[in-house]
């Protein structure tokens, strides 16, 4: 059994709805900032971004993670993970454990922890899935500002339209920037869904394709 009690920090001290509203505007300029920054340095972005790209983005979002919610040092106690209490542990093994050993496994390597070190995987799961989807979050956030600012510097982009048949409706379901198979690829790289199967998804499409055409 895991002991997967944590304190989470947050360095915002909100002092009234005022200062809570400036804090936010605050925080919006800063993100608007980071987005023209990828937009000047990063190829496809916003519709897409590179993996080399998206490894230091996820760098940085883990460094306010560790911010937020520190290292927690365990006691192995018969195999399994407790928070560690001098009081009671100091004679097991300790071992400390944060986002960045959590992220240190590669898909592989984590999941062959459930067949070596059972306890431990246990423990990380919900931890590195966490960890996986805020750093997914923070990324669309980046993403959605960036669209923004692109439409921002284009207005005829916003009143731009074109009626559309119904066959591109459907192949744009499967096939466009916001298609099942792009949203499948980015399950499977950003958060490593198990889910986002590529190739059944393909097969289903082909699928329905077939029958659609006929």
């Amino acid at each position: 059994m895991a002991n997967t009690k944590a304190k989470t920090v947050l360095s915002l001290n909100v002092t009234s709805l005022k200062d809570g509203a400036y804090q936010q505007a605050k925080a919006n300029d800063t993100i608007r900032v980071v987005a023209r920054y990828a937009i000047n340095n990063i190829v496809g972005f916003p519709e897409d971004i590179p993996k080399e790209s998206l490894e230091q983005l996820n760098e940085g979002y883990l460094l306010r993670w560790n911010e937020n919610n520190p290292a927690i040092t365990y006691a192995i106690v018969n195999g399994h993970f407790v928070v560690y209490d001098e009081a009671l542990h100091e004679d097991y093994e300790k071992r400390v454990i944060g986002a960045d050993y959590i992220m240190s496994f590669s898909g592989q390597a984590f999941g062959a922890l459930k067949e070596s070190e059972p306890y431990l995987h246990e423990l990380l799961v919900p931890i590195r899935k966490k960890i996986q989807t805020y750093c997914s979050n923070r990324v669309n956030d980046l993403k959605r500002v960036g669209k923004q600012i692109v439409k921002e510097s284009d207005p005829a982009s916003n009143t731009r339209s074109s009626i559309k048949s119904f066959n591109e409706v459907v192949k744009e379901v499967f096939d466009g920037k916001n298609g099942l198979v792009a949203r499948c690829k980015t399950a499977k790289k950003q958060r490593n869904d198990t889910e986002a199967n590529e190739a059944k998804l393909t097969q289903s499409i082909n699928a329905f394709m077939k029958i659609w055409n006929s």
